[in-house]
């Protein structure tokens, strides 16, 4: 069977469990072996990720040619979509699919795929809309935040697959004994120029948790920019911290790295399936300073005080779009609301906690969001409420991701730049 006709099949799956789980899990799922694996799930994240794009010019060409697309069943139509991501983004040629595929040449498909091409439609906002096949409510957002070049360079990065990178425990082994042991294990990496810790996968030979490096608990995958949050709490041995919301643990392990087993992390998560991963892994990891907490960082109360607390909030995850790009279709304009709601209440639980106390703490608030109003406007909010109290201070973070949004607010790493999520970080002083 070809890859085009596999994923059809696989996309036809997909988007009927789309609302119950991610690309990203679904993909992992998929039981082909070999290369097939890898080219089907390169097809369904290319065509999920311009998914807007595909639909409008399956459209456009329907209405030209009169063709009612409920006459094609749900594999045609889902084979439709594929083959024209082939022609639109791979530039493959119809004759080629249509010789290959066996597509007889009186098809409603053969027919449809000779009248594709991308449309241009007659305002900027559309048009960057259809080439980047986002929605136009996000374009619109993100129009108010940054210049139309950099915004173009975003979207298209958003529409690719950062790096895989990995954490490692630096007090268990070095960066170039870790580089050393990828490399017997077929692995082509290199260590990152920003993050001591961090090392960038080029070339996998098997999955990273199969690695010895991840079986012997000392290196863990995570983003670049999630090492570039917890760089950002500048840890000191013997520092006690409070993850606020640490499920499923990846923040806390690196915690725990820079820690080197001193001082104390008290790990507090809501969500018991995601608490439950964070033992795990915790576990897994050797982690010997942390104490768990189920329980809701907008309702806890600081029984003791803290050198460094870290809120990685809950958020739209619109960053990890690159990671798994069927975000984009589910994010509504209201979730935005939901999530800057949740994320205030958190922060105001905390700060005026700290302040009660009269205990000097900073706060490291981060979230793996592109837009504006759970990150830069939040942190606005903070300021404008917490006047005298409140401060940004971003000394000595200038090494960590570039400028936010408008400057001043925090730091933002960037697809495009980082090779890594999109993510928002800053530190408040109480």
């Amino acid at each position: 069977m070809s890859t085009e006709i596999l994923a059809a099949k696989y996309l036809s799956l997909f988007l009927e469990k789309m609302n119950h789980t991610s690309l990203k899990r679904f993909t992992y799922r998929i039981k082909i072996k070999g290369n097939k694996r890898h080219r089907v799930q390169r097809l369904l994240f290319g065509t999920i990720s311009y998914l807007l794009t595909i639909d409008t010019a399956i459209q456009r060409a329907s209405q030209e040619l009169k063709i009612n697309l409920a006459n094609l069943s749900t594999l045609e139509l889902n084979l439709l979509r594929i083959l024209t991501y082939r022609m639109l983004f791979d530039n493959y040629c119809i004759s080629d699919i249509v010789r290959r595929l066996n597509i007889t040449k009186a098809s409603l498909i053969e027919k449809i795929l000779s009248h594709i091409y991308l449309v241009i439609s007659a305002t900027n906002m559309e048009n960057i809309s259809l080439q980047y096949s986002f929605p136009q409510w996000i374009i619109e957002i993100l129009m108010q935040a940054m210049s139309s070049d950099k915004l173009r360079m975003f979207l298209e990065s958003l529409n690719k697959r950062p790096s895989k990178w990995i954490a490692v425990n630096t007090n268990k082994i070095s960066i170039d004994d870790a580089l050393e042991q990828l490399k017997k294990e077929g692995f082509d990496a290199e260590p990152d120029n920003d993050f001591k810790i961090a090392i960038r996968i080029k070339k996998f030979s098997r999955p990273l948790n199969k690695t010895n490096l991840y079986k012997q608990g000392i290196a863990i995958p995570a983003s670049k920019a999630s090492v570039g949050v917890v760089e950002a709490l500048k840890i000191s041995p013997g520092d006690i911290i409070l993850d606020a919301c640490a499920a499923p643990g990846i923040k806390t392990i690196l915690i725990s790295f820079y820690l080197n087993d001193s001082g104390k992390i008290y790990a507090i998560d809501v969500d018991p399936r995601r608490f439950k991963r964070m033992r795990y892994l915790l576990r897994r990891f050797h982690v010997k300073n942390a104490l768990l907490v189920q329980a809701d960082a907008r309702e806890i109360k600081l029984q003791t005080s803290f050198d460094k607390i870290l809120i990685d909030a809950p958020c739209t995850s619109s960053g990890m779009i690159g990671i798994s790009p069927d975000i984009k279709w589910r994010l509504r304009p209201m979730m935005i609301n939901k999530f800057v709601k949740l994320q205030l209440d958190i922060l105001k639980n905390l700060i005026q906690q700290l302040i009660d106390m009269r205990n000097r703490t900073e706060i490291v608030y981060s979230t793996c969001s592109i837009f504006p109003q759970e990150n830069e406007d939040l942190m606005r909010k903070i300021i404008d409420t917490y006047r005298n109290e409140v401060n940004i201070d971003l000394e000595g973070l200038s090494d960590i991701g570039s400028e936010d949004y408008y400057g001043g607010f925090g730091r933002r790493f960037y697809p495009f730049i980082h090779n890594t999520i999109a993510l928002f970080l800053t530190r408040l002083i109480v």
